[in-house]
């Protein structure tokens, strides 16, 4: 969750809101192809010069998308700090709509940022994410006194409401997109994301000639976790033992969930002595963990080196498997 805070010109005070957070997914170009026309259209059919949907970050207003007239004073990566007291800090801190007709003739708007622009009348409205964090407002701007009639409120809410909409699809379809990948308990990519990663990165091997290997990595003992302490403390091993991977590998490796307590680790252009290093990292990290010490988690591997271009996807999985059973066969015996 981020927060910032807002200057309230005519309360005179600061406000604290919730603005997009670092999760929340990107607006695409299909969507912002689409909000400009939405800004050309106000712009013009309001007859003002300018057009805005602004975006709120934790330091700035900045313009996302400006109408495209002549007349629009406003530069296309225009920002402007937070606390000066622009019109769109008091929509957002209010979470109401803001029509100021002519700000020279109200003494707490006369020397607003925009008024600087020559922007003496106003009229704007929040946009929020579906959760209520606040992406911006829309807005559109005057160089002489407007008022707004009831039928041109009426459009700019309704192109409010379809921008939100977007929002909100784009929200679902992030989320969606993240169920089908994402490993529901361990936060970490499921098996059929992690497999057609290996996929693609087989098809840069045998394209490109990149280095990489596999490591097929198996809990030891782990049914004997569960059987005498429950599942949730086995859930509780599996998501620290995902943990320890993220923080064992390198922000270039893949790491996946096969299933049960079986993971794969795709290790990008490395060699032998890379990956010996890089497991040592994973024991040692392992041993630093809380849970997994407490139940005294180890671990088994089995390696795959890709060695030829002709490879599939299943028989680097049956080397690295196979490779697997041996490593546990060998702490048997």
């Amino acid at each position: 969750m981020n927060k910032t805070y807002v200057y309230l010109r005519e309360f005179n005070e600061q406000k604290n809101v919730e603005i997009t957070d670092d999760l929340k997914p990107k607006i695409t170009d299909e969507i912002q192809s689409k909000w400009q026309n939405i800004m050309n259209v106000i712009a013009d059919i309001l007859n003002v010069p300018a057009g805005l949907i602004m975006k709120i970050t934790k330091t700035d207003m900045e313009v996302f998308i400006k109408s495209s007239n002549l007349e629009n004073p406003y530069p296309a990566d225009g920002k402007d700090q937070l606390g000066h007291g622009l019109y769109c800090e008091t929509v957002i801190g209010t979470d109401q709509q803001l029509i100021v007709e002519n700000a020279l003739n109200h003494k707490q708007w006369k020397d607003n940022p925009d008024v600087a622009l020559n922007m003496i009348s106003y009229f704007g409205l929040p946009i929020k994410w579906h959760d209520g964090e606040v992406f911006g407002t829309i807005c559109v701007l005057n160089n002489q006194e407007h008022k707004y009639s009831k039928k041109h409120q009426q459009l700019l809410n309704l192109f409010k409401e379809a921008i939100e909409s977007d929002l909100h699809n784009l929200h679902l379809i992030d989320h969606l997109q993240k169920i089908s990948t994402i490993d529901e308990l361990t936060k970490i990519e499921n098996r059929r994301s992690v497999l057609a990663k290996l996929e693609f990165v087989l098809d840069q091997y045998q394209q490109n000639s990149i280095k990489f290997m596999c490591m097929m990595i198996d809990l030891n003992e782990f049914k004997q976790v569960n059987d005498s302490y429950g599942h949730e403390v086995g859930d509780n091993v599996l998501v620290s033992f995902s943990q320890v991977l993220r923080q064992s590998v390198r922000d270039t490796d893949y790491i996946g969930r096969l299933g049960g307590d079986e993971f794969l680790v795709i290790f990008m252009d490395v060699d032998s002595d890379q990956v010996e290093l890089l497991t040592q990292k994973i024991h040692q990290n392992i041993k630093r963990n809380k849970v997994l010490k407490k139940y005294k988690v180890s671990i088994s591997y089995g390696l795959a080196e890709v060695k030829s271009s002709t490879q599939s996807v299943k028989e680097i999985i049956k080397s690295a498997d196979d490779q697997l059973l041996k490593s546990k066969q060998a702490l048997k015996n």
